[in-house]
Order: structure tokens, then C-alpha cells, then sequence
């Protein structure tokens, strides 16, 4: 036994070092923690584009995000006659036209509540604080038995 120990009965030996190299009580064995996940590109990619900064146009400042200074950049470019974003902008225009109408036809289809189907319209409902899930669930209840009591009806009436 070393003078050190202040226990006597304290043997040092396989899995048991010596008291001073031991980790101290209330201290962590990694006090900076686990470091950080590096960012996704994509995630980055995407902060970076919405980020603002600042433009002027017609004399007047402006801030706009990045990713609406780059659709103006190549619009500007392609109108002064720049071959590569004039080839850009008509490849990029068919796609964007589409998309808009697709989102249009969305939202119009959504404005009325006669086109929306079921999910949707309790979605809405929800949403905007007329109907709370818990009534939602017991009408989806009472509708899951009204489909067993009319399917029991046309079982009985093909079976007459």
C-alpha cells in the first residue's frame, strides 16, 4: 500500500487504478461535449438563398432575398442579349410557368369547399380553431360504423 491511498483496504490492480487518476466526483470526463453535426449542404444552401441583402433599383433601396436577386440578374442578362442566361431563362420558363399554374389551380380548388375532399376540409377546420381533433376522431368513429351498418343493409338485400 502507497502513503497516498486513504483507504487501506484499497488495492490497485486490474480495473482498479489508483485513486488519484480517477475521474473526481461532480467533474465530466468530457468537459467540451460532443462536437457539433457539420450542416447540410442542402440545408445551407437554402438559409443562404433566403438570406436578404440589399439592391438598387430605380434609385431606391432595396432589400430582397438572394435567390430573387439571381432570378433578376438572369432575367436582366437575358434581355441585354447574354446568350448562356438568355438559354437558361427559356429552359427555366416553360417549368416555372407550369408550377404556377399548378399552384393556381391549388388554391382554387381549395377556395372552394365543394371540391376539397374530406381530409381536406376537416384539415381546414382544424386549422382555423372550428373543430378539434378530439371531434374529428369521433366523427371519423361514427362514419366507420355507418360504412359497416350499410354494408350489413346490402349484404342482407343480396342475400333476399
Amino acid at each position: 500500500m502507497s502513503d497516498d491511498n486513504t483507504q487501506d483496504d484499497y488495492k490497485v490492480g486490474y480495473r482498479k487504478p489508483p485513486k488519484k487518476t480517477q475521474f473526481q466526483k461532480g467533474v465530466s470526463g468530457n468537459p467540451t461535449g460532443r462536437p457539433k453535426k457539420a450542416p447540410e449542404f442542402h440545408s445551407l444552401f437554402l438559409k443562404e438563398s433566403e438570406s436578404l441583402m440589399t439592391i438598387i433599383d430605380n434609385g431606391k433601396r432595396r432589400r430582397i432575398s438572394k435567390l430573387e436577386a439571381i432570378a433578376k440578374q438572369v432575367h436582366n442578362k437575358a434581355v441585354t442579349g447574354n446568350i448562356p442566361a438568355l438559354r437558361m431563362y427559356i429552359a427555366l420558363y416553360p417549368q416555372v410557368l407550369e408550377t404556377a399554374a399548378m399552384q393556381s389551380k391549388e388554391r382554387e380548388r381549395l377556395k372552394d369547399p365543394k371540391r376539397m375532399t374530406d381530409d381536406e376540409l376537416w384539415q381546414v377546420l382544424i386549422d382555423n380553431g372550428r373543430v378539434s381533433k378530439e371531434e374529428l376522431e369521433k366523427e371519423e368513429k361514427r362514419k366507420e360504423e355507418l360504412l359497416k351498418i350499410s354494408a350489413a343493409a346490402s349484404d342482407y338485400c343480396k342475400n333476399r
